[in-house]
């Protein structure tokens, strides 16, 4: 079955005009959620698949990044993306809970949505999610980021990504490279406290976490803590919640040289999740 997949368009909380693609579906919506500088296109390849078993899927591009208007990958406030999360639901009118794919920041933003709203959300799949702050960041430049954030919000301070950081594969990391619409400028000051306090957020509220869930995790990720997923899956306690490591993998995990084993698991833990009628 061919994807037929539909632009859509919904207003920020912050008033930006932003971009997405849906196809619909019977079986049950999954959101996916993408990380900081990238965009929801490049999840279209997984999204097919879902949808190929009768899922509705939504690849929103959050505000400021891929399509979506507003100052490139910057995050005024954490809070305000899971507003348009509620924002982008509300626009395709969908009221059932929902199913979250969330990746690096939106596996954080994941977390947050589900904990804050858990009657919108039926489970969640992290994908090498930024759960907690990653500890190779040493103390004094969270410090100084913290400091900096406060007081020179918009100061750029450097690169977050690196290509050798997001995947083992060539091929890929060229794609990476010269994907225009992929933020590839430093990180502001801002945004770099908000990303922090949110992960703190997570750490914070793990106990309470109560959604069934799927966690993968490249064990050789150097830019989220590889230990957070692990710790959620050690402390929320929820039943039926599992944790996929995979050993060589970097932090792009749909576009690395695990990917397909990475997908497959993804479908198949839908699968169980969501029965398909006889």
């Amino acid at each position: 079955m061919t994807t037929q997949w539909q632009d859509f368009s919904y207003t920020s909380v912050t008033g930006h005009h932003c971009w997405g693609y849906h196809a619909g579906g019977t079986r049950g919506t999954i959101l996916f959620l993408h990380g900081w500088g990238d965009h929801g296109e490049r999840y279209r390849e997984l999204g097919e698949q879902f949808h190929a078993r009768g899922f509705a899927v939504v690849l929103p591009d959050l505000p400021g990044h891929g399509r979506s208007a507003g100052p490139r990958a910057r995050v005024e406030r954490f809070s305000d993306l899971v507003g348009d999360c509620l924002r982008i639901l509300e626009t395709l009118n969908i009221t059932e809970p929902v199913w979250l794919n969330g990746h690096s920041m939106g596996g954080c933003l994941a977390f947050h949505l589900a904990l804050q709203y858990p009657e919108r959300v039926k489970g969640v799949i992290f994908n090498s999610a930024a759960l907690t702050i990653n500890p190779a960041i040493q103390l004094w430049k969270r410090m100084l980021s913290r400091l900096l954030g406060r007081h020179f919000p918009h100061l750029k301070l450097a690169t977050l990504k690196q290509a050798w950081m997001m995947s083992q594969c060539p091929i890929e990391r060229e794609r990476y490279c010269s994907d225009p619409l992929i933020y590839h400028g430093k990180i502001e000051a801002g945004t770099g406290l908000e990303l922090m306090n949110a992960n703190g957020y997570v750490a914070d509220n793990m106990a309470n976490f109560r959604h069934c869930f799927l966690a993968l995790q490249g064990a050789k990720d150097a830019l989220v803590n590889p230990e957070g997923p692990e710790r959620l899956h050690r402390i929320a306690g929820v039943e039926g919640a599992e944790l996929c490591i995979y050993p060589e993998a970097r932090h792009d995990l749909l576009h690395d040289l695990e990917s397909p084993a990475v997908m497959r698991k993804m479908l198949e833990w839908m699968e169980d999740q969501c029965p398909a009628l006889p």
